[in-house]
């Protein structure tokens, strides 16, 4: 049986996460000190102490991605192996450096710049993301055509077509409510979707994000990249595995561009195998349930050595009850 990793993006980060890990673990311990000589800052006192710069995109990025591979560096270490590997959004670089593509100290430095950027494209304030959230057991993928024209009209885009029931949209907040209200009434009242605002400081996936993409790509165009296992990754703004010849290319517009979860989503679930999500958060699991497909779910230490148990590899409980 075939086994995908997946990896949340942005929105998953939280003070003391992957603590118990990086108590427990030398690998781990490792990869934050790996993180820490490339950035020049301590990654532990960014993940596990009370600070304001969590969750300003800059920092979030390389911490939320140091944070799953440390956790993912802890399961391979003792044997646990992956066909497949996707994230959402950032968490398409976590699966990139899973997979070998790209080396951990340069994707830390990749995804500080890459936040740098998207806080500089639009002015603190400007521009925002909201969330549209269908009824459970609602499928509103045929409409999705609608929602993107009512959008366009208003300058908005559409940033995350996460599942059947959600929808994320994204762009200048001058127009960004009055968008949202107009998709609202393209539904008919019984699968009217609930407006839900995310607290971000910059439209991500929008339009507006495009005045960085050329930045962004002569920077990437400074790393090597491992293209032996570059079939194992499912891109965002494809939906489909990468390929070579396009990678960089799609990581650039992966910025202003929709993240194409749903058909991320439709290609796993294809592979009739196990799913393994592992972050501090479990979003991905939620859309994943929309499709009736079961994920394991890996956010603490616990949860790593019961699939370690499961699998019947080497492990040691380093948690206790």
């Amino acid at each position: 049986m075939k086994t995908t990793v997946v990896f949340p993006g942005q929105g998953a980060q939280k003070i003391g996460m992957c603590k118990d890990f990086y108590e427990s673990s030398e690998i781990v311990k490792k990869t934050f000190s790996q993180a820490s000589e490339s950035l020049g800052y301590s990654m532990e006192d960014l993940c596990f102490n009370e600070n304001d710069k969590l969750n300003l995109t800059e920092y979030t990025q390389p911490a939320l991605l140091t944070c799953e591979i440390a956790m993912w560096n802890y399961l391979s270490d003792k044997g646990f192996k992956s066909d497949y590997f996707a994230g959402h959004s950032l968490g398409e670089y976590t699966a990139l450096v899973a997979a070998g593509i790209i080396k951990f100290s340069d994707a830390v430095k990749i995804v500080r710049r890459r936040g740098e950027l998207m806080q500089r494209a639009v002015p603190t304030g400007e521009g925002s993301m909201k969330v549209l959230n269908f009824p459970v057991g609602a499928n509103v993928t045929s409409m999705f055509p609608d929602v993107r024209r009512t959008c366009d009209k208003n300058g908005i885009d559409l940033a995350n077509l996460n599942s059947p029931r959600q929808i994320v949209i994204s762009g200048p907040v001058s127009t960004l409510s009055k968008a949202a209200e107009e998709c609202v009434e393209i539904f008919n009242t019984e699968i009217k979707p609930d407006i839900i605002d995310i607290p971000v400081s910059a439209p991500f996936h929008s339009r507006g994000m495009k005045v960085i993409e050329q930045e962004f790509m002569n920077y990437l165009n400074q790393f090597d990249f491992n293209f032996d296992n570059i079939d194992a990754v499912y891109s965002n703004k494809t939906g489909r595995l990468h390929d070579r010849e396009g990678f960089v290319k799609n990581l650039v517009s992966q910025i202003s561009s929709p993240v194409l979860w749903i058909d991320n989503m439709n290609n796993i679930c294809a592979n009739n195998g196990e799913i393994v999500e592992i972050g501090p958060g479990k979003p991905l699991s939620g859309f994943f349930k929309s499709l009736n497909t079961n994920v394991t779910s890996v956010m603490i230490l616990r949860q790593a050595d019961t699939l370690l148990k499961g699998k019947g590899l080497w492990y040691e409980f380093t948690w206790r009850s």
